[in-house]
């Protein structure tokens, strides 16, 4: 007899997220840049699959610069951008919107050729 360990609250989560995720266009995901890899939810690649995501390596300023970069080269795909921030003093905060823009470019010249979202000054607006 298996005994299921996961406990409801997060199960509950994990299906909201999945039954809300059809109503957006991409995905931001926040990581620990000291734990990149144990602050991932190992779930969110099979949750996520097929939107575009962002990956903010959140507190950047209290790992290693160096270390740091080398996680944004290994989780950097074509479909997935990753971003060194701090968000305690908005350090690299400026850097998502561009970055969501151009994710979404595709998708947003879609719409604009339907004359669903038009161009203002520069910027994608609905």
């Amino acid at each position: 007899m298996a005994i299921n360990w996961f406990p409801g609250h997060m199960a509950k989560t994990r299906r909201e997220i999945k039954e809300n995720l059809k109503l957006v266009d991409a995905v931001i995901e926040i990581r620990d840049a000291r734990i990149v890899k144990s602050s991932a939810n190992p779930e969110i690649e099979e949750i996520c699959a097929g939107k575009p995501r962002i990956i903010l390596l959140n507190k950047s300023d209290l790992s290693e610069k160096p270390i740091t970069n080398q996680w944004i080269r290994y989780l950097t795909k074509e479909n997935i951008k990753v971003l060194s921030v701090n968000c305690v003093n908005d350090d690299g905060i400026k850097n998502i919107k561009p970055v969501l823009d151009e994710l979404l470019k595709e998708k947003h010249e879609r719409l604009k050729n339907k004359g669903l979202v038009k161009i203002t000054d520069g910027s994608w607006n609905s």
